[in-house]
């Protein structure tokens, strides 16, 4: 995992942070362009990325962020989408009428978040081309009482065909 700086102070902050410990900014992460960014308020629930490599633009909230405090992804503002590029790949998430389940299911997207920035970084295709036998990439969240795990295994095996010598 690539390491990230606050824009403002310099501090080291991580993947999973959405403030700076050192100077309070807010932070958020920006799939577009890979990079875990200080935020100024913009207005009207949006915010200005102080990365250099988001060049000003405009953002707001994941609604997994606003509604459940999961998610710490931005959306670009003019997106017409509530959830950011990670989110929108859950085909389930669990029920949020067990308090478990908000803990197990932030654990989750953690690991579903490190997963989708790695496919993201290595450039792999996450759209589905059936013509192709291409599935899409979905997350299918299990959470049980034991274990949640992440699901998306005819992606991974379409993916890992050539690597695995099997197709």
């Amino acid at each position: 995992m690539k390491k990230f700086y606050c824009d403002t102070c310099g501090a080291l902050v991580f993947f999973e942070n959405v403030q700076c410990l050192k100077c309070q900014h807010a932070l958020g992460f920006l799939p577009e362009v890979l990079d875990l960014s200080a935020l100024e308020p913009d207005g009207e629930g949006r915010w200005r990325a102080l990365s250099p490599s988001a060049q000003g633009s405009v953002y707001r909230t994941c609604a997994n962020s606003r509604e459940h405090q999961v998610c710490n992804w931005l959306v670009p503002a003019q997106d017409s989408e509530p959830l950011c590029a990670s989110c929108r790949l859950n085909d389930v998430i669990p029920n949020m009428n067990d308090d478990r389940n908000r803990e197990r299911w932030f654990k989750l997207e953690q690991a579903k978040r490190r997963l989708v920035y790695t496919v993201f970084h290595l450039g792999l295709p996450i759209d589905g081309v059936p013509a192709e036998g291409r599935p899409a990439l979905r997350i299918r969240g299990k959470i049980g009482p034991r274990r949640g795990r992440i699901t998306c295994t005819s992606w991974m095996r379409w993916k890992l065909r050539p690597v695995l010598g099997c197709g």
